[in-house]
């Protein structure tokens, strides 16, 4: 557009600025497969029409964009924009690369034998670090890493209470130093299962990934919390599960170590089954198989006779409705378990289909809960039970208690001289008393009881702890 002696502006010649143009404020039409993406960003980074949520942080409109690049020498010299991630992820691991560290993380097994239970609960020292968070096995959190912001927030919190106890900046560094390790790689937090565990002592790092989400939770104490791991390692939840195919069938046990494959001798070399060609009037199997119920026949005789015969944990179907209910008709298993997990499951997700293999057990296992219950309140009237913390506590240590009732996220602070017999019971938690709740639970799977963590409102008594005893 020129400007005359006068100043005035005039267009210039030619075609209208319009010409060819659609009409309108030149917005586009949403594609009806992006409506959803585009719905949640939205929910995401806004509270209400045309207002963005609070927590949205903007970079000012007068920014320097070049600056990080120019003054601190650093980013890509392609584009001149700074590479803020890389950047903060070389000082997060420079800062610990020249730190001395005398343990090695090692991870433990999601679920933890009463062996390994035991070690960890018999770790004390001045500084003993329990973290607990939830974890992402997929989805969004995964690729905004999530987990790793979370675990570095709780690192950061472990570090400022150990100064506060008067621990010196390159002891709290080499300490934190193993966890810190992870923070930044992500190759570690994208193979995570619900939840993760991290316990840190002088010499000493252990890690859990959890295949059930636990509290957030950060205790720097002289023992490790160890409450939150009781619910994932109940002994008596081990199962079985048959993903039934007409090409691939396949054995699983759930136990202590997750959820693995059973390889059965002449399972993997078994004949498939293929349905009858009506379109050709024959009826025709592969390998001699005719009907689906020779095949699934044949699969059932040579688990039960491997793997079964001697088995009493349940054992859960997967399979379409069809094949599951035929197999039920020639299985000799007494424990098959009546509900099953139905349809064509052959290429999903192993972790997922154990999860709902749990949730369908649920009441299964559920019934030796119930049955401790009732124990408890027939026994109420007798000195064989008791809910008072003061009781518990010494029995739990002195090997006294049976089967002990514990509310979850619940905590009693004090101490307990166990050569004395002296219980000492606290407001709060001072950085030398312990957690006498997790105390008890520690103490009674130590010597060879049960433990249940539930929700407030199921405890059998209106009390953190309640106690079947022993004598």
């Amino acid at each position: 557009m020129g400007k005359d002696r006068n100043g005035v502006f005039h267009p210039g010649k030619g075609k209208p600025s319009g010409a060819n143009k659609e009409e309108g404020l030149g917005a586009q039409s949403t594609p009806p497969e992006k409506m959803k993406e585009y719905l949640e960003i939205s929910d995401k980074y806004t509270t209400g029409p045309d207002e963005l949520s609070p927590n949205l942080r903007l970079l000012h409109h007068n920014r320097n964009t070049s600056k990080a690049n120019t003054s601190r020498g650093y980013g890509t010299k392609t584009s001149g924009k700074p590479d803020h991630t890389k950047q903060q992820e070389e000082n997060g691991q420079n800062r610990f690369a020249g730190v001395e560290t005398a343990s090695q993380p090692t991870e433990m097994p999601g679920i933890l034998t009463r062996e390994a239970f035991k070690e960890l609960g018999a770790v004390s020292a001045n500084h003993c670090i329990s973290i607990y968070i939830p974890t992402h096995e997929y989805g969004t959190a995964v690729n905004e890493m999530s987990d790793s912001i979370l675990f570095k927030n709780k690192l950061q919190e472990a570090s400022k209470k150990l100064l506060e106890k008067g621990m010196k900046q390159p002891d709290v560094d080499k300490l934190l130093g193993p966890a810190y390790s992870w923070v930044y790689d992500t190759g570690f937090w994208r193979n995570q299962l619900q939840g993760f565990a991290v316990f840190l002592a002088p010499d000493f790092c252990r890690y859990i990934k959890m295949p059930a989400a636990p509290p957030e939770l950060l205790i720097v104490n002289t023992s490790f919390q160890l409450s939150p791991l009781v619910p994932s390692m109940l002994a008596t939840r081990d199962f079985y599960l048959l993903l039934l195919s007409k090409h691939a069938t396949r054995l699983y046990k759930y136990d202590t170590a997750g959820i693995n494959e059973v390889k059965v001798a002449g399972l993997e070399t078994l004949s498939s089954y293929e349905a009858p060609d009506i379109d050709n009037g024959e009826h025709r199997g592969v390998d001699g198989y005719t009907n689906s119920a020779d095949y699934l026949k044949a699969i059932d005789d040579i688990i039960f006779r491997e793997v079964l015969n001697t088995e009493k944990a349940p054992l859960v179907l997967a399979g379409t409705e069809e094949m599951v209910a035929e197999y039920r008709t020639v299985s000799a298993y007494k424990h098959l378990y009546p509900e099953a997990i139905i349809g064509n499951h052959t290429y999903d997700d192993l972790q997922a289909l154990c999860r709902q293999a749990r949730n369908i057990l649920q009441p299964y296992f559920d019934q030796e809960l119930d049955k401790a219950k009732e124990r408890y309140a027939n026994e109420s009237a007798t000195r064989l039970t008791s809910s008072i913390v003061a009781d518990v506590v010494p029995a739990a240590f002195y090997g006294q208690v049976d089967t002990l009732f514990a509310a979850r996220d619940a905590h009693s602070w004090g101490t307990f001289d166990e050569m004395n017999n002296v219980l000492k019971v606290d407001d709060e938690m001072n950085g030398e008393n312990d957690d006498l709740v997790d105390k008890a639970v520690v103490k009674t799977i130590a010597n060879g009881g049960r433990v249940f963590i539930l929700p407030k409102e199921q405890m059998p008594a209106d009390s953190p702890v309640a106690a079947l005893m022993r004598y």
